[in-house]
């Protein structure tokens, strides 16, 4: 109601989880000792006010609502704001360049709308910036050299858009980047030698867009690399050697390029990365989408009487799929996805033989167990 603007002392507004409807009152701008507002998982609808530009709030999360709108420039105002959490709602519109006024930002969720046209150069202002996620929306244009000055980035989350033009050589300063996330966009030219900079690179997934040329040598300092998923470019041969001194990769995808399939056999097996299992025993390929606590998820493979076969636990990386192949005997039943929050956020698909099970995040609460018998 209009009446919460009254609560001019109030300090930090929680009322997560429920099931309000409604609009988001522009009389919340005068609640300007809020620091933190925590409206996430309702029904909220309408536009964001421009008044929320008057809080003093560190923290704003209305993510899994109904807001549709722009994002007001006004939110430029928030300098003391360090999380900004508006994902998965419908905000549409652009990006305004305001945001680059946020120098506190520690992490932004824009994911899930509608956005489009450009990212905004200003962004590159965001040099305390460490997670960037605006996957699943409709970004177009190039994507700014001046990204190369958030240089706090661990993960930046572009995929699933419409951008354009070449991958800047300045994504080679982020040297704390953790996960590169670029897949199905439009993205051309090569690969910049610069990547070999990102020391610290676990997964990097340039999947679907029309990246050509030769793959650099550099990407052969990426040591501590897990996850290369290059399918689907227009990427040519020969793969280079240095390719081999990833030896803590756990998945190599270049199919859909120009390599020849001998030279891709040969560096997979060089790699260790081919797969085969012993008789009486079935290849399971299991992917995993963790969702924003990615420590909470767990799974586990458990014979018809309840031996265990194989588990993993402690995920790291956010938001990410995480693909594992296991052998597994042919008793093997049950497939138990566990989130320990009990929120149900993360996903897993199943393929055994042929037969694909399906897991959506946020379908279960603590775990749910798929029958896998054959």
């Amino acid at each position: 109601p209009s009446e919460v603007g009254n609560m001019i002392a109030l300090t930090y507004l929680a009322l997560r989880d429920n099931a309000l409807s409604g609009t988001v009152p522009s009389e919340i701008g005068s609640m300007s000792a809020v620091t933190a507002l925590y409206l996430f998982n309702n029904a909220l609808s309408g536009t964001l006010p421009s008044e929320v530009g008057n809080l003093s709030a560190f923290s704003i999360d209305l993510q899994d609502n109904a807001l549709s709108g722009t994002l007001p420039s006004e939110v430029g105002n928030l300098s003391a704001l360090m999380r900004l959490y508006l994902n998965t709602n419908d905000l549409s519109g652009t990006l305004p360049s305001e945001v680059g006024n946020l120098s506190a930002l520690v992490s932004v969720f824009l994911n899930n709308n509608t956005l489009s046209g450009s990212l905004p150069s200003e962004m590159g202002n965001l040099s305390a910036l460490t997670r960037l996620w605006l996957y699943d929306n409709a970004l177009s244009g190039n994507i700014p050299s001046e990204v190369g000055n958030m240089s706090a980035l661990t993960a930046l989350h572009l995929h699933n858009n419409a951008l354009s033009g070449i991958i800047p050589s300045q994504v080679g300063n982020l040297t704390s980047l953790q996960a590169l996330i670029l897949y199905d966009n439009a993205l051309s030219g090569s690969l910049p030698s610069e990547i070999g900079l990102l020391d610290d690179l676990l997964y990097l997934n340039l999947r679907g867009n029309v990246l050509s040329e030769t793959l650099p040598s550099e990407i052969g300092l990426l040591t501590n690399l897990q996850f290369l998923i290059l399918d689907g470019n227009r990427l040519s041969g020969p793969l280079p050697t240095e390719i081999l001194q990833l030896t803590r990769l756990r998945q190599l995808e270049v199919s859909g390029n120009l390599f020849s399939e001998e030279e891709v056999n040969n560096t997979t097996l060089a790699l260790g990365l081919s797969f085969s299992c012993n008789d009486g025993e079935t290849i399971m390929e299991i992917v995993v989408t963790t969702d924003n606590w990615p420590s909470e998820t767990s799974w586990k493979i458990d014979a018809a009487d309840g031996t265990p076969i194989a588990s993993v636990r402690g995920y790291t990386l956010e938001s990410i799929s995480h693909f594992k192949k296991v052998c597994i005997p042919l008793d093997a039943c049950k497939f138990t996805m566990i989130d320990r929050y009990s929120d149900g956020g993360p996903s897993v698909e199943i393929t055994r033989l042929g037969k694909v099970y399906e897991i959506d995040g946020g379908g279960f609460t603590d775990k749910v167990v798929v029958d896998i018998c054959i």
